[in-house]
Parts: C-alpha cells; sequence; structure tokens
C-alpha cells in the first residue's frame, strides 16, 4: 500500500478549511500523514484545525514568528514539509481553499504507476468567474497547480536535496515544474481529475517582481518583450531588464537553465499559434 503525505498552509480560511479537510480526509485513498502551518491566522481557521487534529491525529503547528525570507508561504510550506516523517512515497501540496473530489489522490497515484517519469502531477481545478477560454488557451497540460499537486517522492527529494521543502522564488510550483522537466521528469495535469477552489479566480497585472523572476525562470527576452508590448506593460519588462543587469541567480544550474529556455520557447510560439486561432478574441476586452 502507497503511502501519501500532505502539506498545507493556512491563513484565515474559516470559510473553507472545514470543507476542504473534510474532502481530504473522505478520500478513497487516505493519507498517512498530514502537517497544517497555520500561519498567524487572526480568525477561527486554528479552532477548526484542531478539530481535525484530535480526530485524525494529524500534525498542527501554528508559526512562532514571522521570517519572510521569500514569501510567507514558501516559508509555511518549508516548515511543514520539515516536519514530515521520512516514510511516505508520495507528497501532496494542497491549498486551505481546494475541495477533491472523493478519489482525487487515487486516480492521480494510477497515473504515476502508469508513467514511472511522472515527477509532478495534478488535476483540473475550477475556479469561480474564470473565464473557460482563459484557462483553456493560455494554460497547457504542463501547468500543474500548487494548490493540488502530488510529487513522487524520488522527483521531490531530488528537487530539494532532502525532505524539506527547497524554493529560491515566490512562485514555488512554476520553479519546481521546470526543475523537474530539466531533469526528465514528466510534468503533467490530468483534466479527467479534478477539483474546486473556494475562492474566485484574481485578476493581477504583471508587474516588476514578475519580470525579475521570467528572468529567473529562463525566459527569453522575446518571450518576455511581446506579451509586455501587448498588455502595455512596461514594469514586467522593466523588473527582466533589472535582472538581466544585475545578473540575478537563476533557478538551477547553467545546464538545466538551457534545457528549461528551450521548453519555454516551444511551449511560448506553440501557444501563440493556439491562442491566435482560438476564440479568445470573442471575449470582451474588460473581462481578459
Amino acid at each position: 500500500m502507497v503511502k501519501i503525505a500532505v502539506i498545507m498552509t493556512v491563513k484565515n480560511e474559516e470559510k473553507f478549511i472545514e470543507k476542504t479537510l473534510i474532502h481530504l480526509q473522505n478520500q478513497s485513498l487516505k493519507p498517512d500523514q498530514v502537517v497544517v502551518v497555520n500561519d498567524f491566522s487572526t480568525d477561527n481557521t486554528l479552532k477548526i484545525l484542531e478539530k481535525f487534529r484530535k480526530k485524525n491525529g494529524w500534525v498542527i503547528k501554528t508559526k512562532e514568528k514571522t521570517e519572510v525570507k521569500i514569501s510567507p508561504i514558501v516559508g509555511s510550506l518549508t516548515l511543514a514539509s520539515s516536519l514530515l516523517k521520512n516514510d511516505f512515497d508520495y507528497i501532496m501540496v494542497l491549498d486551505g481553499d481546494t475541495f477533491l473530489e472523493s478519489n482525487y489522490i487515487e486516480k492521480l497515484i494510477q497515473k504515476f504507476k502508469s508513467n514511472p517519469e511522472l515527477g509532478i502531477a495534478g488535476g483540473y481545478l475550477r475556479v469561480p468567474n474564470l473565464h473557460r477560454y482563459k484557462r483553456k488557451f493560455i494554460s497547457g497540460e504542463w501547468n500543474v497547480w500548487g494548490s493540488n499537486r502530488i510529487y513522487s517522492k524520488k522527483c521531490w527529494v531530488e528537487l530539494n536535496q532532502m525532505i524539506k521543502m527547497n524554493a529560491q522564488t515566490p512562485n514555488w510550483d512554476t520553479e519546481h515544474s521546470l526543475r523537474a522537466e530539466a531533469r526528465g521528469y514528466t510534468v503533467k495535469r490530468f483534466d479527467d481529475i479534478s477539483s474546486d477552489a473556494g475562492k474566485s479566480g484574481t485578476s493581477y497585472k504583471r508587474g516588476f517582481n514578475t519580470g525579475v523572476r521570467e528572468y529567473q525562470f529562463g525566459k527569453s527576452f522575446p518571450i518576455v518583450l511581446i506579451p509586455s508590448l501587448v498588455k502595455l506593460n512596461p514594469y514586467r519588462l522593466a523588473g527582466f531588464l533589472s535582472a538581466w543587469s544585475k545578473r540575478k541567480e537563476k533557478i538551477d544550474n547553467p545546464e538545466n537553465m538551457n534545457k528549461i529556455k528551450i521548453l519555454y520557447n516551444v511551449r511560448f510560439w506553440s501557444s501563440v499559434k493556439k491562442f491566435l486561432k482560438s476564440e479568445y478574441w470573442k471575449i470582451p476586452y474588460e473581462d481578459r
């Protein structure tokens, strides 16, 4: 029997956390260990977590101090993973407002079993008020979201060099996916396996810090320039150029960064071709 570990970080999730944990504890393939880090919640989140701790024996840890070296989420997930026992075969990262279908974990483990090269996998995430064309045409099957992903233990340990999570950027999920693919692992989203997000999708402008991270992720100048011009977003381009001028540290070694750059180039131009032929242009401009 395979053993599943789950790590979570939550902050003021009283509206969603109980439903999330009910879906987790009712999985057809149940996790063997669950570690939840409470990131200074000021609502009833901790009270709800304690109820599940008593019932299931899960580990609930409240942060004792604020340490923001990269981001609060990365810090909390690093802490959560450090509290895991080494006895697991797969590790799942789950958000506090993500509701899994009843056999979500079991279905994904079957995907791992049928594909030995699979390193990171996740199911589809239905987000309220997120236009279906955005999800369909902007996001490829390699885009496994951070809110419902599972790693093989081999992949997790190789990426982090230990059980404790290691990430260099706030976009830890994208970083992990790229580094996994550079090491020969398959990273794939399976849209026949589903989960639901409690909160609506939020729109945000890609600013200076996004440009910095895109440089760290190995995107080439044209891949950043074109969307920046289309979206009239000079801040994103400025962030990229600033990181380039400072030769900011990238997420992997030079050999793997070359592999990642090729991945980005192939996917970008393929996405552009698909996007131009899509029905996205029928969406009112203000909804894009």
